[in-house]
C-alpha cells in the first residue's frame, strides 16, 4: 500500500470545496494512504483564501504560491501555468514520492486515494528505459495521438518529472494559429500533447515529428473535427502516430476504471461562494465509444461517429476495443507501428510531410461548419452528477465503503 503525495495545482474556483477536500484528505493521511498535500497556486488567488489559510494548515496542507508567468500569454491551454504549477508543487517532494496531481476543483476523496494506493503500477515489460512505472490517467482521446487526459494523473517522481516540459517551439517558431495576429492561440488539445508526448520522443522519435505538426490538427474543435479526420484517416502517417500512440497506452498507462472503480468528478461551477448542489463532470464515465462499436460500424459510419465527439476512453479495455475495431475495417496498426517505430526523415519523407501539412491547411481553411453546434472537448459526452458539500466530508475515524457518497447521478450527457 502506497501512502500519496497529493499535488492541487491551479486556480481555487470554490473555498468550500478546497476545505472539505482538505478535511478528506487530513483522514486518508491518518490512515496513512496520503503522506502530504500540497496546494500550488498564484499570488492573485491567495487573497481570495486568505481567511481559509489556518483552516488548511490545521488539515495540514501546505500552501505554496508564485506569480503567474508571463509566458502563458504565447502559449496555448494555460500549457504554462499548469507545468509551472506542478513545478512549484514538486519542489518540496522527495525523489522516492508517488505523486497524485490533482486540482482545487477535482473531487479527491477516499475511493480515489485508495484505489491507487492499493494499485500495482509496474510495467508489465520491465526495463523499457522510457518510465519506471507505469502512470494512470482517467481517461484518453482516441483521434488525437497522445491525448492522455493531464486533468489528473498519478504516478511515480521519477516518472511524473518526466512530463514537466518547458519547450517552447511552437511560440518560437510562431506555429500557432492565432498568435500571427496578436491573438491567443487556437486551443485544441494542445496541454494534454505537450505534458506527454516529449517524455517518449528517445522511444518513438516519429512522435517528435508529430509533436511539430500537432498543433494543425484541431481535432479538439467540434467545427473542424470532421474535416480534419477526413483528411487524416487517409494518411498514412496519422496512423503511425496512432500506431504508436497505442502502443504507448498499452505498455506505459493505466486508464480510469484499470485500477480505481469510483467516479472522478471535475466541479464546473466557478461561484467561490457557492455551497450545495455542485454540479460536476463525471469523468470516469464516458459510454460514447462503446455505443459506436456495439453496433459494428463501417468505415464510414466510424468515421461520422468519430466527428460527432471525442472518443474518449476511460479503462484499458475500451482502448483495445477500439483498437480491434479499427483493424476489422483493414487499418494496418500493426504494420504503421512497425513503420513509426522504422522512421527515417529522408528526402521522401520530408516531401510527404510538406504536403500532409498542405491538407491540414486546406482542411483547416475550408472545413469549418459554422452552423454545427458547439461541444466544448471537457464536457461532452460525459456525464453529469451533483455533490451535495454538507454532507461530503469523510468522519474522522471512519472508513467509507467504497463507491458510497452524497452524489446525486444524471445519466445524461453533460
Amino acid at each position: 500500500m502506497k501512502s500519496i503525495t497529493v499535488l492541487l495545482v491551479g486556480q481555487i474556483r470554490n473555498q468550500h470545496v478546497l476545505l472539505h477536500m482538505s478535511e478528506n484528505l487530513a483522514v486518508l493521511r491518518d490512515k496513512g494512504l496520503v503522506d502530504q498535500v500540497i496546494l500550488s497556486t498564484w499570488t492573485n488567488e491567495i487573497p481570495k483564501i486568505r481567511h481559509l489559510l489556518p483552516q488548511l494548515d490545521a488539515a495540514g496542507m501546505t500552501v505554496k504560491w508564485a506569480d503567474e508567468p508571463i509566458a502563458n500569454l504565447s502559449a496555448p491551454g494555460n500549457i504554462v501555468n499548469q507545468m509551472r504549477g506542478v513545478d512549484l508543487a514538486l519542489e518540496t517532494v522527495e525523489d522516492t514520492a508517488w505523486v497524485l496531481r490533482a486540482r482545487p476543483d477535482l473531487w479527491v476523496d477516499f475511493d480515489l486515494v485508495a484505489g491507487l494506493a492499493a494499485a500495482d503500477m509496474s510495467l508489465d515489460v520491465a526495463g523499457s528505459g522510457v518510465l519506471t512505472h507505469k502512470i494512470w490517467t482517467p481517461f484518453v482521446e482516441l483521434c488525437q495521438p497522445m491525448c492522455m487526459s493531464d486533468i489528473a494523473f498519478f504516478g511515480h517522481y521519477a516518472d511524473i518529472v518526466k512530463l514537466q516540459s518547458f519547450d517552447s517551439f511552437h511560440e518560437v517558431a510562431g506555429t500557432n494559429l492565432g498568435t500571427s495576429l496578436g491573438n491567443k492561440p487556437l486551443v485544441s488539445f494542445d496541454s494534454e500533447i505537450r505534458r506527454y508526448t516529449p517524455a517518449f520522443h528517445s522511444a518513438y522519435p516519429v512522435l517528435q515529428e508529430y509533436y511539430r505538426i500537432s498543433n494543425r490538427f484541431f481535432l479538439g474543435i467540434h467545427e473542424l473535427r470532421s474535416a480534419m479526420l477526413a483528411k487524416l484517416y487517409d494518411e498514412d502517417y496519422y496512423w503511425q502516430y496512432m500506431g504508436s500512440y497505442f502502443d504507448i497506452l498499452k505498455k506505459y498507462f493505466s486508464i480510469g476504471r484499470d485500477i480505481v472503480d469510483s467516479r472522478v468528478l471535475l466541479i464546473r461551477p466557478e461561484n467561490f461562494d457557492q455551497t450545495v448542489g455542485l454540479s460536476c463532470v463525471d469523468l470516469s464515465r464516458c459510454s460514447y465509444a462503446r455505443q459506436i462499436l456495439a453496433g459494428d460500424p463501417d468505415a464510414a459510419s466510424t468515421k461520422a461517429s468519430f466527428a460527432d465527439a471525442p472518443v474518449y476512453c476511460s479503462s484499458s479495455e475500451d482502448v483495445m476495443a477500439v483498437y480491434r475495431h479499427l483493424e476489422r475495417l483493414g487499418i494496418p496498426l500493426v504494420q504503421r507501428l512497425e513503420d513509426a517505430l522504422n522512421y527515417r526523415k529522408d528526402a521522401s519523407r520530408i516531401a510527404a510531410l510538406r504536403a500532409l501539412r498542405e491538407k491540414l491547411q486546406d482542411a483547416l481553411n475550408g472545413g469549418l461548419e459554422t452552423g454545427r453546434t458547439k461541444a466544448f472537448a471537457w464536457q461532452y459526452p460525459f456525464s453529469t452528477d451533483f455533490i451535495n458539500l454538507p454532507e461530503s466530508i469523510v468522519p474522522a475515524g471512519s472508513t467509507p465503503e467504497p463507491g458510497n457518497g452524497p452524489l446525486a447521478s444524471a445519466d445524461q450527457p453533460a
